[in-house]
C-alpha cells in the first residue's frame, strides 16, 4: 500500500460550515415556504414585497456558498482516502465534475460517496488499497441519495404544473375553481417537499459528519 499522510487534511471544519449553511438553507426554505402559504391564503399581498425579495436573495446567496463548500469538501475527502493508500477511486477533480455532468450526476456522485464512506472507516485496513471494495454500502447514503433524487423530480413536476397554471390564469375565478384547486395542489405537494428536503439534509449530515470523524481518527492511528 502507497500512502502519502503528507498530503491529508483535516476536513473537519469544511464539515461545520457545511453543516451549518445546510441548517440556514432549510431555515429560509421554511420561511419561504410560509411566505407562499400566506399569499395563497391571501394574508399578504401576491405580489412579492421586499421581505420576500430580502429572504429570497439571502437564500440564492446561502445555496451558492453551500455548493461550493459542498465541492470542496468531496474534493478533500476524496483525496484523503487516497493519502490513506485508497486505489481504483475517483479522482478528487472527477469527484466535483461529476456533479456537473448531465444524466450521470444523477448517480455518479452516488458512488463517489459509498467510495469515501467505505474507504474512511478505520476498520477498513487498505494493505492492498482495494479492501473497500468489500464494504457493504451505507444505508444513509442510500436514503439521502433516493430522496434527494425525489426532490428532483418534484422539480421537474412543479415546472409542469406551473406552465399548466400560467395557462389557466386566463380562466376566469367566478367560474370555475379548478385554478384555485391546482394553487393548493401544488401547495401540499411543496410541504410534502419540503418534509422530504429536511429527512435528506439529515442523513447528508450524518454522512459528512461521520466521514470526517472517521478520517480524522484513521490520520491519527496511522503509521507515518
Amino acid at each position: 500500500m502507497t500512502m502519502d499522510l503528507t498530503a491529508y487534511r483535516s476536513i473537519g471544519k469544511l464539515t461545520n460550515w457545511l453543516i451549518g449553511l445546510t441548517i440556514v438553507s432549510i431555515v429560509f426554505a421554511v420561511i419561504s415556504l410560509t411566505q407562499s402559504f400566506q399569499r395563497f391564503q391571501g394574508v399578504t399581498n401576491q405580489q412579492p414585497d421586499n421581505l420576500c425579495i430580502v429572504v429570497g436573495s439571502i437564500y440564492t446567496i446561502v445555496s451558492v456558498l453551500l455548493i461550493i463548500t459542498l465541492l470542496i469538501w468531496y474534493y478533500r475527502a476524496t483525496k484523503n482516502i487516497q493519502s490513506f493508500g485508497a486505489r481504483e477511486t475517483t479522482s478528487p477533480r472527477m469527484a466535483i465534475a461529476w456533479w456537473f455532468i448531465p444524466i450521470v450526476h444523477l448517480w455518479k456522485p452516488y458512488i463517489v460517496s459509498q467510495q469515501i464512506w467505505k474507504a474512511s472507516d478505520p476498520k477498513v485496513k487498505l494493505t492492498e488499497g482495494i479492501e473497500w471494495r468489500k464494504v457493504s454500502s451505507s444505508n444513509s447514503i442510500k436514503i439521502w441519495w433516493a430522496l434527494g433524487l425525489a426532490i428532483i423530480f418534484y422539480i421537474v413536476a412543479i415546472i409542469f404544473f406551473s406552465e399548466i397554471n400560467i395557462s389557466l390564469n386566463n380562466i376566469d375565478p367566478e367560474t370555475t375553481e379548478f385554478p384555485h384547486r391546482i394553487q393548493f395542489i401544488v401547495l401540499l405537494v411543496t410541504i410534502l417537499f419540503l418534509a422530504v428536503f429536511i429527512i435528506s439534509t439529515v442523513f447528508f449530515m450524518r454522512m459528512i459528519r461521520q466521514v470526517s470523524k472517521w478520517q480524522d481518527f484513521k490520520y491519527t492511528h496511522l503509521p507515518d
